[in-house]
């Protein structure tokens, strides 16, 4: 497996590099989250805690929605939140969501979090759903996606497909697997609801390593693959 080399930001210095801002928090969220599995579960348990007391008075005082259902528990005091007390929370369902609309979305984003962003369902099971992200959670996502890769021991530098849901008006994109690598992969993406001979002949194209899509759209994918005799020569891992 070819190391994943992030870009530097001094002239000169190509390894060890001294990555630029973004890289950098991504990198340092991952050896965060890296290091915290070896915890005990108590000290983790703690951790937790003082995290979830900031995201439900952040709740409590900017979402519509939460501010009834929230307000004893984020009046507590950081210890004093125990998990018990947190699983008190009433488990919303995707009918509240659709429901709740904009009283869902906080009225005041922490100005350091950046931009807030959309991102839509697909509206396949019924009313899609709309959940707006900020740059500190693409961060987060980002973090988690690497974890996820090299648990998997996965080569970031050659290529990954995926067939996913792009929103409106989008049928393929490109990027890097990791744009903040100077030597990442290429990611290849394809809208899911291209026909299943059609996506057949872009994996065959582009000959990837991974593959990233839905359970139900590999079915078809295995199907049309296994009567047409025809499959990506690269393929090592699939997951969904």
């Amino acid at each position: 497996m070819q190391p994943l080399l992030p870009d530097s930001r001094c002239t000169g210095i190509v390894w060890p590099a001294v990555p630029p801002g973004t890289t950098a928090a991504l990198l340092a969220l991952h050896f965060q989250i890296e290091q915290s599995q070896w915890w005990a579960p108590e000290v983790l348990e703690r951790f937790q805690m003082r995290q979830l007391i900031e995201l439900l008075n952040h709740a409590a005082k900017t979402v519509p929605f939460y501010s009834d259902r929230l307000n004893k528990i984020a009046k507590l005091r950081p210890d004093k939140l125990t998990m018990e007390r947190f699983r008190t929370i009433p488990v919303m369902n995707r009918q509240d969501i659709q429901n709740a609309g904009d009283r869902l979305r906080s009225d005041t984003v922490p100005t350091d979090h950046g931009n807030v962003s959309e991102v839509r369902s697909s509206g396949s099971t019924g009313r899609p759903i709309s959940v707006a992200g900020t740059t500190v959670e693409a961060l987060f996502q980002g973090s988690l996606d690497l974890r996820f890769h090299l648990s998997h021991k996965r080569d970031l530098t050659a290529k990954c497909a995926s067939i996913i849901f792009l929103g409106q008006g989008r049928d393929a994109a490109e990027a890097r697997f990791f744009g903040a690598f100077s030597n990442a992969g290429r990611m290849v993406l394809l809208h899911v609801f291209t026909p299943t001979g059609k996506q057949l002949d872009w994996l065959l194209r582009e000959d990837p390593e991974y593959l990233l899509t839905y359970p139900s759209n590999l079915r078809a994918l295995l199907q049309r693959s296994a009567e047409t005799g025809r499959k990506p020569r690269k393929l090592r891992q699939v997951s969904c």
